[in-house]
């Protein structure tokens, strides 16, 4: 059986991105409207799961087991790589569609799912021009246009092997290239298909500001933008103007020309953006207004956090977006929520590869704690002195733990400047609380943290040992803390909530809407995370969300994320039995589709498995 070409294609297009083997699907197109949004989460869960599989390669066909094939190929465009999946309810993939895909996609443009669709189904009904270039080299091809006149390449050869040219950094430099793209841009007419053509001058532009080349980039994004707007490539048009305002934030030019850049695109076009396109485009406008408005920047922020939360992998641009808001709540005395920010920013530079950031990031978190431990430290004296002792020595020990906190997260070459004198104010104050008729054992432990951040302040040459020196007197702090209420989180393999709250409680859905601001930023954390969750072969089993750890545990069904403010065996343990007996007790939360299994029996079992474990705890 081949594929069959009626008036329209039986095949639904899925565009999206790919970031550490998982997809990110952006708006689907099924020109029948045949599919739900319950069955395309379906869908969706189905090509993670193919996606995630050990033998799976692009360019190639699948089955999903439902009569449907799908072939799925990437693209990748120097700072990001998308993914196009084709799925067909009838017939089979053939030699001709797989041809057609596969050319639309290395063009290496920016498509909506809709246009995408179209462009294939025209590949297969328009013949197109027979070319003799597809095996050039980049250099053969930076060498045939130099050596050919204007007038001897017809258009669709002259894209062509720009596409190729682009895929060499070192081809595309000087003026050569610039003046052949612009010319090839501005032969666009009403009677002929521009897409070719701004495909490849966009592999251009990409690859110039690749090079840092940005006069020559921005020159290109503008002008592709405005013939995008024109031919109606609305996604093309969105990525080229973003592109063109991350060269002003990069250049450090006017800040409003971002904003004048900017000002075509409206909230309802971004619906075929994708969503790195999305989050920059929301930050970028916050970057511009956090010099004339910050309530305004912190909204907009906030807008690309939120379009995060649904991405596995958050950009830098949410690190950004992160810090800022870590940096307002700074600025209003509020340093448990900043910490919780620049340590979820640091978490994110450090997915994306930036160390330098990473260590940034930590240390603004790190002088956070230590504010953080200051007013701990003021509130045990000031329970002290109302005699309310146990409250007294709960928060002196609470705010020895985020003194050590602020230690290990902060940069050992400022360690020195940035931690003293306020660390010792701190020590004075808790010292303070722990008076002769408290437990020499604590009386002890206060001393020996005194005297060991005494000689770590110092130190920059193994900051691995004094790393785990400082671990090692947190665990001793932790000791002396009584255990919050744990809050679970049971995750579904690609990411979903399936249920949560306050272990112990009866109402989790309430618990979940009263510390709404912590699981947005544990979650947050988690996704952040998830693939080392769920595919690696050493899974992670601890986050560190800033004022709280997660532990997590993975079943073959799903995942079991436990807010803590330490890690306790017993209660790691718990958690583990948790996993398990789902895994047991509800097999099908494997391939949960979100509303078909009953769940009613789950939070009382949680409760009797934590219940066995702080009993075995307080004693």
């Amino acid at each position: 059986m081949v594929a069959v070409i009626p008036e329209e294609l039986p095949a639904i297009v899925l565009v999206g991105e790919l970031k550490e083997g998982q997809p990110a699907w952006n708006l689907p197109f099924d020109p029948f409207y045949r599919y739900t949004d319950g069955l395309y989460r379906s869908l969706f869960m189905r090509l993670q799961r193919i996606i995630s599989g050990p033998e799976f390669k692009f360019e190639k066909t699948y089955s999903l087991g439902t009569g449907e094939e799908v072939f799925l190929i990437r693209q990748t465009v120097f700072d990001s790589s998308r993914i196009f999946c084709v799925l067909l309810r009838e017939g089979e993939f053939d030699n001709k569609l797989i041809s057609a895909i596969t050319k639309i996609a290395e063009r290496g443009g920016i498509y909506e799912a809709k246009k995408f669709y179209h462009e294939v189904k025209d590949t297969l009904t328009i013949p197109e021009e027979a070319l003799q270039i597809e095996t050039l080299i980049p250099q053969e091809g930076l060498t045939f246009i130099k050596r050919h006149n204007w007038d001897e390449i017809s258009l669709y050869e002259m894209a062509s092997i720009l596409v190729i040219i682009g895929t060499d950094p070192e081809c595309v430099k000087g003026e050569i290239l610039i003046e052949f793209t612009m010319k090839m841009l501005s032969s666009i007419t009403n009677d002929m298909d521009p897409d070719v053509m701004l495909d490849s001058a966009f592999v251009i532009a990409s690859r110039y500001m690749e090079n840092q080349d940005f006069d020559n980039a921005s020159l290109l994004f503008d002008k592709i933008a405005d013939y995008a707007s024109d031919k109606e490539r609305l996604a093309l048009e969105i990525s080229s103007r973003i592109r063109s305002a991350r060269i002003i934030k990069l250049q450090g030019d006017n800040t409003m020309a971002i904003l004048d850049v900017l000002s075509p695109i409206d909230d309802g076009s971004l619906e075929v953006a994708s969503n790195d396109d999305r989050e920059e485009y929301y930050c970028l406008q916050a970057f511009a207004f956090s010099e004339i408005d910050v309530l305004a920047a912190e909204d907009l922020y906030s807008m690309a956090i939120l379009i995060s939360e649904e991405d596995s992998f958050p950009t830098m641009n949410i690190a950004e977006a992160r810090a800022f808001i870590g940096t307002r709540a700074a600025d209003s005395y509020n340093p448990k929520i900043a910490t919780r920010e620049f340590i979820t920013a640091a978490s994110i530079a450090t997915r994306n590869g930036q160390p330098d950031m990473t260590m940034f990031y930590s240390h603004l978190a790190a002088k956070q704690e230590l504010k953080w431990s200051n007013y701990l430290a003021s509130a045990a004296i000031e329970n002290k002195i109302d005699a309310n002792i146990e409250n007294a020595e709960y928060m002196a020990w609470q705010s020895l733990k985020r003194l050590i906190n602020s230690f290990i997260h902060a940069d050992p070459k400022l360690r020195a400047d940035d931690l003293t004198p306020e660390w010792e104010k701190i020590v004075d104050m808790n010292n303070n609380v722990f008076t002769a008729g408290y437990n020499q054992h604590s009386i002890e432990t206060m001393r020996e943290i005194e005297e060991q951040l005494k000689i770590i302040q110092h130190e920059e040459k193994n900051p691995d040992i004094d790393t785990e020196m400082l671990k090692f007197l947190a665990s001793k702090v932790s000791a002396k803390i009584p255990l919050p209420t744990p809050i679970i989180m049971l995750i579904a393999n690609d990411g979903r909530l399936i249920l949560g709250g306050d272990v112990g409680t009866e109402d989790w859905e309430e618990a979940i809407s009263d510390s709404d601001e912590l699981f947005s930023g544990a979650l947050s954390a988690i996704m952040a995370v998830l693939s080392e969750v769920t595919a690696s072969t050493t899974p992670l089993r601890m986050v560190d969300a800033g004022t709280t750890q997660i532990m997590i545990e993975k079943s073959k069904v799903c995942i079991g994320a436990l807010l803590v403010d330490r890690e306790i065996n017993v209660i790691r343990k718990a958690l583990n039995k948790v996993v398990e007996i789902l895994q047991y007790q509800y097999p099908d939360l494997e391939n949960w589709d979100g509303y078909s299994i009953d769940l009613s029996e789950i939070r009382p079992m949680v409760n009797e498995v934590f219940a066995v474990a702080m009993k075995e705890l307080s004693e």
